[in-house]
């Protein structure tokens, strides 16, 4: 008998501690909610983001060019040197301005990299590509850049 007593008197604090208990979790779930909507509203933003960026990403290919065939400088020119030169000897275009360009790696030793140009406007770019023609008898090949970088 005193041992049931002993429980009896333990059930109103087990009441208690369940109480808080659910009080708790309760809460706890009101966090997560709140968190599940604001994770939400981010995903949005980041798809959002995203097709902003590959928007961008499109349009910078747009006005820019890759040129095949020109071996690298042994006096270590820079990019945007190398791409005037072209421009001004094989395709007679000095005016165009070059914004960016740089070497993409090769794992064939036998060709030089191909080097990719970054022009200011679309219009250069077909200024390029149709003084293309130009470069049928050399080893020079240009093309616009359509792939995703």
């Amino acid at each position: 008998m005193g041992e049931l007593k002993k429980l009896a008197a333990l059930i109103p604090k087990m009441s208690g501690q369940l109480d808080t208990m659910q009080t708790q979790l309760n809460e706890t779930n009101t966090i997560i909610k709140s968190m599940d909507t604001k994770v939400k509203k981010l995903e949005e933003k980041v798809i959002k983001l995203e097709t902003i960026v590959d928007r961008l990403e499109t349009e910078k290919r747009k006005t820019s060019i890759l040129i095949f065939g020109i071996e690298q400088s042994e006096t270590k020119k820079s990019s945007i040197s190398e791409a005037r030169e072209f421009l001004t000897n094989h395709l007679d275009l000095p005016e165009l301005q070059v914004m960016s360009a740089f070497r993409f790696k090769t794992t064939d030793e036998d060709k030089p990299p191909a080097l990719y140009v970054q022009l200011f406007n679309r219009q250069d770019v077909f200024s390029v590509l149709s003084n293309g023609n130009k470069l049928r008898e050399k080893d020079f090949t240009v093309s616009e850049n359509l792939t995703k970088e």
